[in-house]
This record gives structure tokens, C-alpha cells and sequence, in this order.
């Protein structure tokens, strides 16, 4: 039997791996969840999170980036550096540059800062309006961990980030998971990297933004066939 493939997961806007834990026991054999956690008390943006990512790559063994929302320009920006062994990157509800128009812009951070405090904001944007009340206070428990100069880095980093050039020459196939009923990160995202990478993959799961947490099995099956002919 094959040696499991050790699978990255890089966290959204809450950073704390947490949330990964439906998606990674849904993964099942043949792939090796890694859940990385960002520290929840030191604003850090994309460029100071890289080393830490970097460092907790696999070292000699094939492996797959995982970069879920906020995380997918990290994603994208550590598949540049060409690291030995990264056979895909995956991006979940995620985006190259800022989701939203720059005039949208203080209005939707607004909103992600407010997400830990109000559950009609994470059932809209994140969970959908029919989420489980338990994933509900699992999203707004992780995001009461991390401090409000950290999430308001982050967001601020969401909102200036231009990975672009990362999708056009990324060095490995790359797919695209989006939640057909995703109210944050819009549809024309997709087509938008799909124009400057044709040969991305993308595909639609009944979800909303919180696709991993929501439909961890579909997910699941969506990466491993998209990994079947890649090792």
C-alpha cells in the first residue's frame, strides 16, 4: 500500500486549524491531514505567516496545499517557491486578490470583524442559514481565541493581497472548490482564475463558505479525485 500523502491544511480567517476537523477525518486513507495553527495573539500578515508554513511543509515526501479562504494566497505564494514534493494546491473558497470592490471594501471588514460577536453574520457569510447550531458556536468559540489586532491584520492583508501572478505560473495543477450558495467569496472569482490559469479545475459543492464544515464528504471526494492521477 501506498504511503499516505501528507495534506496541509491552512486555516481561514480564525487561523486555528480547528475547524478542519470534520474535513480531515473525512479524508480518510491514502491522504495525511496536518492542520497548521497561526498564532492567535501576534498580528501577522501574509508575508510574516510564510516562514511558519515553510517550516511545516514535509520534508521528503510528496504533499498537497490546502488553502482554505484567507489562507489561498499563502497557498499559492509557498507553490511559487517550487518546494520539493507539492504535487497540488487546493484553494476553498478562497481568491487570488481582494473578493470584494475596493468601494465594499470598509464595509465587508467591518463585517468580518464583527463575525465573532454576532451569529447572524457567521450564519450568513460563513455557515449558511440552516448551519448546525454546534458548528455556529465552533466558528464563534475559535474566533473569541484570536485577538482583535490579528483579525483585523488579516483582513487588512485580505483586502490589499494580489496573487495573480502565483495562479498564472503555479508550478502544479491546481483546484478550486467553491460553495455554490457562498455569500462572501463571489462565483465570478472561479471564472477570474480560471482566465489566467485554463488548466485549473474547479468545482461547485452545495455548500455555503464554510464548504469543509459543511459538506466534508463531498469535499473529500472532490480532492481525491482530483489527486487520483497526480501520484
Amino acid at each position: 500500500m501506498a504511503a499516505p500523502v501528507p495534506t496541509l491544511l491552512l486555516p481561514g480567517l480564525d487561523g486555528t486549524g480547528i475547524l478542519f476537523a470534520r474535513f480531515a477525518a473525512a479524508l480518510g486513507e491514502g491522504l495525511m491531514p496536518q492542520a497548521i495553527g497561526y498564532p492567535p495573539d501576534t498580528p501577522l500578515g501574509y508575508h510574516e505567516l510564510m516562514p511558519l508554513v515553510e517550516r511545516a511543509r514535509p520534508r521528503g515526501l510528496k504533499f498537497v496545499l490546502v488553502g482554505e479562504s484567507f489562507s489561498g494566497p499563502l497557498a499559492l505564494k509557498l507553490a511559487a517557491k517550487r518546494p520539493p514534493g507539492l504535487l497540488a494546491v487546493v484553494l476553498v473558497g478562497s481568491f487570488a486578490r481582494s473578493p470584494v470592490s475596493p468601494l465594499l471594501a470598509p464595509l465587508v471588514g467591518a463585517r468580518l470583524m464583527k463575525m465573532a460577536s454576532s451569529e447572524f453574520l457567521i450564519r450568513r457569510y460563513l455557515t449558511g442559514n440552516d448551519g448546525p447550531p454546534e458548528l455556529v458556536e465552533d466558528v464563534q468559540r475559535c474566533l473569541r481565541t484570536v485577538g482583535t489586532d490579528v483579525l483585523a491584520r488579516r483582513v487588512k492583508d485580505v483586502l490589499s493581497v494580489d496573487a495573480r501572478e502565483e495562479v498564472r505560473t503555479c508550478p502544479v495543477p491546481i483546484l478550486y472548490l467553491q460553495g455554490a450558495h457562498d455569500k462572501l467569496v463571489p462565483r465570478t472569482v472561479a471564472d477570474e482564475l480560471r482566465a489566467l490559469n485554463p488548466a485549473l479545475k474547479a468545482e461547485s459543492l452545495d455548500a455555503p463558505h464554510l464548504m469543509l464544515q459543511r459538506a466534508p464528504d463531498a469535499a473529500a471526494a472532490a480532492l481525491r479525485r482530483f489527486l487520483e492521477p497526480l501520484h
